[in-house]
């Protein structure tokens, strides 16, 4: 996925076990469902700036 040279620094972000992301991430999606207007989704934009946060700060 990240090639020979990349490898090792992949697996030590520990990349392949994406539990913590998940962890950090679902709930700021979940917060971002409720604040959203009744019958429109949330907002895109905010939601990947929050999956990038979460796989950032784990």
């Amino acid at each position: 996925m990240l090639g020979p040279n990349w490898s090792p620094y992949g697996r030590l972000a520990r990349i392949d076990k994406p539990a913590g992301t998940l962890l950090l991430m679902f709930p700021c999606w979940w917060d971002l469902a409720l604040a959203a207007p009744i019958g429109t989704l949330p907002d895109a934009k905010l939601m990947t700036k929050f999956a990038m946060g979460s796989f950032l700060l784990r």
